[in-house]
């Protein structure tokens, strides 16, 4: 019985998560305008902030959160954070 509850409270938290990117009209980097998709900052930054939590950070200016640049110089070599991290590379 509490495997079966364990892979329900599993299922729900995958729902949660990928219905977070589809209410917000982003697929990956990219949201769909007129018909075409377009890169844009904000499903970018929804992505990073992603990643960050899978690792149990934070991206922002607060008190124990990380600054862009320093999100980006840990993790720019991951491809998934390669679109937001474009301007910070140098």
């Amino acid at each position: 019985m509490n495997r079966f509850v364990f892979a329900l409270s599993a299922i729900a938290l995958g729902i949660g998560t990928t219905s977070a990117f589809a209410a917000s009209g982003c697929s990956g980097d990219f949201s769909r305008v007129d018909g075409r998709w377009i890169a844009d900052p904000s499903c970018q930054r929804a992505v990073a902030q992603s990643i960050a939590s899978t690792m149990h950070e934070r991206i922002g200016r607060g008190p124990g959160e990380e600054t862009h640049g320093e999100f980006c110089r840990r993790n720019g070599d991951d491809i998934r954070a390669d679109g937001y991290c474009s301007a910070y590379k140098y």
